[in-house]
């Protein structure tokens, strides 16, 4: 269970506010070593910290972006509409044309010869329609020549019908130039548009898989919450027992070294029994006690404190006490260890890389438990992760209490 927060900030002090403890614990030569490890821990926690998006976010963000991308379908898929009828439309203009006239048009290249060619036929048509009307002018001084030439008579009216077919013929064949030069434009704005919005229709699609992806894991993330829950729970059933087992431990070792009688067991507390606790490991505190930054990133509360130890930091018992749980969430899973203490107590170690107990164990202050972990992806992290840590809870009662409150 890890946000960072400040970690950009701690990144560069870390080394200022590392608990001396944390060298005291390794000999000089480890010194350099163990520093290194912490800086890696910390520079991979940033990286994925900035890499990976708030889940709560990344679904609000996506549920825009659908929106946003929905309308703007809805915007293209009438565009799409559009041009395909107008693309329809020309194509029909060019194949109705060639049908009429016999030809085939593929292209406005293939065309331009044809328009060429009936023009100049065209202009002939023209011509000879004007050489016969200058025949026929009983004024013109050659018209005894002209008329020689051409039989008006019965010309006259097969010229101007051939002038009007061909006439018509170079319309019908600048409509199909027309059309080709729309189509020009046309296909391309159409291609254009399909590419966006095959572009809006994959960032929607991408949003949904998103919300969907974040809704599983929040949803996971609350499973593995309601399970610890329910085992915090339990334990508060046993806590009583433990507190006797552990008690009755103490009171054996005491009359072992001649510091109690048998007969005074019971009485060598005096009072209320006030349980002492030091650290399960030593590192920065990436993420403090109920932080609103955890339940923002996770949408969840922070009932502990995060530590930040390289993957595989041997990890502590924080105090005497009974193991309750080794629960081993694979390599998908949050695996973590609930151990009972006495006076009411109960220590929670999550994120972790393997178990070095198994439950019903009896443990000591400073007992190695077990192999921290929390890198993302391997074997116990779980969801509610960004580098490796260790993620240390304490519960008093049922109810999590501040670490930091009973830590020395």
């Amino acid at each position: 269970m890890h946000t960072l927060n400040r970690i950009l900030t701690l990144l560069l002090l870390c080394v200022v506010l590392l608990p001396p403890a944390t060298f005291a614990l390794v000999s000089l030569n480890e010194k350099n070593e163990t520093q290194d490890e912490l800086q890696d821990a910390i520079g991979d926690a940033v990286h994925t910290y900035q890499r990976r998006g708030n889940l709560e976010k990344l679904k609000s963000v996506s549920k825009k972006t659908i929106a946003q991308e929905t309308d703007k379908m809805a915007v293209l898929e009438q565009k799409k509409f559009i041009l395909r009828r107008t693309i329809v439309k020309e194509r029909r203009i060019i194949a109705t044309i060639g049908e009429r006239y016999g030809i085939t048009l593929t292209s406005k290249k293939e065309l331009a010869p044809i328009i060429a060619t009936e023009k100049r036929r065209l202009e002939r048509l023209i011509s000879i329609r004007s050489l016969r009307q200058a025949a026929s002018d009983p004024l013109s001084t050659k018209n005894v020549v002209l008329r020689m030439a051409f039989n008006v008579a019965s010309a006259e009216v097969g010229d101007l019908l051939m002038e009007r077919t061909q006439t018509q013929m170079m319309r019908d064949l600048t409509a199909a130039d027309r059309a080709f030069a729309r189509l020009a434009e046309l296909v391309p704005e159409r291609e254009k548009v399909l590419t966006e919005y095959n572009t809006a229709a994959l960032r929607k699609e991408k949003a949904i898989a998103t919300i969907e992806r974040s809704t599983r894991e929040l949803t996971n993330i609350q499973d593995i919450m309601n399970d610890v829950h329910d085992q915090v729970l339990k334990i508060q059933g046993e806590l009583v027992r433990i507190d006797a087992r552990l008690k009755e431990k103490a009171e054996r070792a005491l009359i072992e070294k001649g510091l109690l009688k048998a007969e005074d067991i019971g009485t060598f507390e005096g009072s209320a029994y006030r349980q002492q606790f030091s650290w399960p490991a030593y590192g920065v505190i990436s993420a403090g006690f109920m932080v609103e930054s955890y339940r923002k990133f996770f949408g969840v509360d922070h009932h502990g404190i995060d530590i930040v130890v390289a993957q595989g930091t041997p990890v502590a018992s924080a105090a005497d006490g009974v193991v309750f749980l080794v629960r081993d969430g694979g390599e998908k899973g949050y695996s973590y260890i609930l151990v009972g203490h006495r006076g009411g107590y109960a220590t929670l170690y999550g994120h972790i890389l393997q178990a070095l107990v198994k439950a019903g164990d009896e443990v000591i202050v400073g007992q190695n438990i077990a192999l921290s972990g929390g890198t993302p992806g391997t074997h116990g992290a779980g969801p509610m992760t960004t580098a490796a840590h260790l993620h240390f809870e304490v519960i008093q009662g049922g109810v999590n209490v501040d670490p930091t409150l009973v830590l020395p």
